[in-house]
């Protein structure tokens, strides 16, 4: 059995962390506590983001095709994105996530990633 995670993972995993790292740490310092309403839809998308992050990091195969999933439809929204939010350090963050989760999603399909998780399904 492979037990050894592959480099691609690690690339991977090592974007996810960057990118929600700095998007919580981003979302905290941006929190009015008084309405912290108003933020909980997307303190449950970084929950679930860290989430995956750890279910990928446990060879979980269907972690990754759920974030390969939530990655193409961040691509559908991107122009909305643009339109939405016009301040030149939203966009230039947004787009550096954007970019550390298409690395990310790549990453995990490699040929090396593929066959990782499927000996993992195997030997299960």
């Amino acid at each position: 059995m492979n037990n050894l995670r592959p480099n691609s993972v690690k690339i991977a995993v090592g974007c996810l962390l960057v990118s929600y790292g700095s998007e919580s740490i981003q979302r905290v310092l941006k929190t009015n506590w008084s309405d912290f309403h108003s933020y909980i839809v997307g303190v449950v998308g970084l929950l679930i983001g860290w989430f995956l992050v750890v279910m990928i990091y446990q060879r979980k195969n269907w972690a990754r095709w759920l974030y390969a999933a939530l990655t193409a439809a961040g691509l559908l929204m991107l122009p909305v994105h643009f339109n939405s939010r016009v301040t030149g350090t939203a966009s230039f963050l947004w787009l550096l996530y954007l970019i550390l989760s298409l690395t990310a999603a790549i990453m995990l399909f490699t040929p090396t990633s593929n066959d990782w998780f499927k000996t993992h399904r195997k030997s299960a």
